[in-house]
């Protein structure tokens, strides 16, 4: 006879899976939620950055004679750790990254003084400098925040580069 055979009840059975289950799916949701959130912060520090830096198009400009391109950046009510400046011409590019420490860059220069360190505005300032050496009239000049160490995405470019003489 089958009397020494046991067999789990159908209540145990259904027990222990739905607590497999429900290990199971907390593993998954740890991993993901981990995932995830990892994303979201490096998301987060680009959050609302597009209306707050900005080219000035009033005074960004070209001059064929010096080979120098002027362009004025505004920085709203935001901190930022830097600005990736791109310009694009005659199939090449060049760029320069400023940041809040003043600096000496080769092709960059203030406004105001041809020979001073070079570093972003101020919140909620804004400041005009020369990129140097443009050989050719720009295509176009994009501008690139830089936040918590974070590289955003560009949140101003202009295509249509004025002459400085006009």
């Amino acid at each position: 006879m089958l009397t020494d055979k046991r067999a789990l009840s159908e209540v145990v059975t259904t027990v222990i899976i739905i607590a497999i289950t429900v290990a199971l799916g907390g593993f998954i949701w740890a991993i993901v939620s981990n995932l995830v959130g990892e994303n979201l912060e490096e998301g987060e520090a680009c959050f609302g950055v597009f209306d707050q830096v900005k080219l000035n198009n009033d005074y960004t400009c070209y001059n064929p004679a010096t080979d120098r391109m002027q362009f004025s950046l505004t920085v709203g009510d935001i901190d930022i750790d830097g600005i990736l400046v791109a310009v694009s011409y005659a199939g090449t590019s060049k760029s320069a990254t400023l940041t809040g420490t003043p600096t000496d860059f080769p092709d960059i220069t203030n406004y105001s003084d041809s020979s001073g360190q070079v570093k972003i505005p101020n919140r909620n300032g804004g400041s005009t400098y020369f990129f140097e050496g443009i050989t050719d009239w720009p295509a176009s000049i994009a501008i690139i925040p830089i936040i918590k160490g974070q590289q955003c995405g560009s949140t101003d470019t202009l295509h249509q580069i004025d002459d400085c003489a006009s």
